[in-house]
């Protein structure tokens, strides 16, 4: 074995064994059409348009910092992401959620449109994690995890920002 991957498994800390794992994206890139760039832009420039006329500036400035990043992010693919179900707790990409950081989670299964995994913490100053299950089977996640942290069993819906999202295909 060479000496960088000896060096490597030095420096990961055993989190446990792997009961379950897939890969997804980041983010799912909206179906837009040629309707929805026209009406964004038309929008947009009357709200710059407003902005100038009345005379806020700062708000033609978040209105131009908006659109820069918008074309910026819409360049930018989605990076592939593996999670995977851990004895400890959950690895995301690069991050690890220990379970005694995690409150509940919870399963939106609606396919095609929703087959997300959301994972609420116990500390108010971090977000809902989502992650998207692709092809993995819920019950089997929901099974795994339940071993480790509580189900919120009165969500049933995805939070509210990812329902506006979609639906404006941002």
């Amino acid at each position: 074995m060479p000496d960088n991957q000896q060096e490597n498994q030095k420096n990961t800390p055993d989190r446990g064994k792997t009961l379950l794992s897939w890969k997804f994206t980041e983010y799912d890139i909206p179906n837009r059409g040629k309707l929805w760039y026209i009406s964004t832009l038309i929008i947009s420039a009357a709200i710059l348009i407003w902005s100038i006329m009345t005379a806020n500036y700062l708000f033609t400035l978040v209105i131009i910092l908006v659109g820069i990043i918008f074309i910026f992010q819409n360049r930018k693919k989605p990076t592939i992401l593996e999670c995977r179900i851990k004895e400890d707790g959950l690895e995301v990409g690069t991050s690890f959620y220990d379970y005694d950081d995690i409150k509940k989670f919870w399963i939106v299964y609606r396919p095609p449109e929703t087959k997300s995994l959301y994972i609420d913490f116990k500390g108010s100053l971090k977000p809902t994690l989502p992650i998207s299950l692709e092809k993995q089977n819920p019950l089997e996640v929901r099974k795994i995890l339940k071993k480790y942290i509580e189900e919120d069993l009165e969500k049933e819906e995805e939070p509210a920002s990812d329902q506006i999202s979609r639906s404006l295909k941002i």
